[in-house]
């Protein structure tokens, strides 16, 4: 049986994530609508395909794993659950609007996650973009340790949000004004300017930024976060970049953020 390259990577990437211990997670294509409803700002759309069953009961197609994921896993935060996932889920599309299929592959690591845990994650996530091509790039952040130069530097609760926006944009002008405009001394705008704008392998730009922000943002969590990165073997290390500017939702991530970037594959993959 002749493999379209799309299905290649997923029985590549289920292949990889079954031999270090990570067990499939199977869920139907409904769930009860509540869940969505409950946890909307999550999702990338909050446009789901719903329907009334049988029962009366609303369920929607799935647009996301994760949250079923987390519902149904254990209480137990001791216990430490390695799942995987193969799953179609049901979103708007990008351009058009309309909703589409979409094949999603990934993994979930839930509990107790210590370092040597968070080392297979990001070894994982290496070895899944180098499977799909070569020319492969992981930007590496680290949220929390964002959030907490932007609390250090002063930048009120109220401004945070359009503080993270301009930095998600590497819009340091922006953020500058913004900051001037929040009474921070010149000193602390020019650090946390330089510090979202330093990008480089972990072992060059995280010393660089944990300078910068010495002094008004703990950076115990990038120090980690290099020694984590420095066990990696070579040739999955080779494609990590850090780059503070990484950022996602501080309502619902607090840690390590990774972003993946591939050339030269068919858009379908992506």
């Amino acid at each position: 049986m002749n493999l379209t390259f799309t299905e290649k990577v997923a029985f590549d990437l289920r292949s990889l994530y079954s031999r270090h211990g990570y067990s499939r997670y199977r869920m139907s294509k409904f769930e009860e609508y509540d869940l969505y409803a409950r946890n909307k700002d999550f999702l990338i759309s909050d446009r789901v395909i719903t329907f009334t069953d049988n029962g009366g009961k609303l369920l929607a197609l799935k647009p996301d794993v994760t949250l079923s994921i987390v519902k149904n896993s254990t209480d137990d935060i001791t216990a430490q659950q390695k799942l995987y996932y193969n799953e179609n889920v049901y979103r708007t599309d990008r351009n058009t609007g309309a909703f589409r299929e979409i094949g999603q592959v990934g993994l979930e690591c839930l509990g107790d996650i210590d370092d040597v845990c968070v080392c297979e994650i990001l070894s994982l996530a290496a070895q899944s973009l180098l499977s799909i091509s070569k020319n492969a790039v992981l930007t590496v952040s680290h949220l929390g340790v964002l959030s907490a130069a932007l609390d250090g530097a002063g930048i009120p609760a109220g401004e945070k949000a359009a503080a993270m926006e301009y930095i998600r944009q590497k819009n340091t002008h922006e953020l500058a004004t913004l900051c001037r405009r929040c009474g921070i001394a010149d000193d602390r705008i020019d650090a946390l300017r330089q510090a979202v704008s330093t990008v480089g392998s972990p072992e060059t730009a995280i010393p660089k930024v944990c300078c910068l922000l010495d002094g008004f943002a703990d950076t115990a969590a990038l120090t980690r976060l290099l020694g984590v990165t420095d066990a990696l073997a070579e040739q999955h290390k080779a494609i990590f970049r850090f780059d503070l500017s990484a950022v996602d939702d501080l309502r619902y991530y607090n840690g390590i953020v990774l972003k993946g970037f591939v050339k030269g594959i068919p858009d379908s993959v992506l």
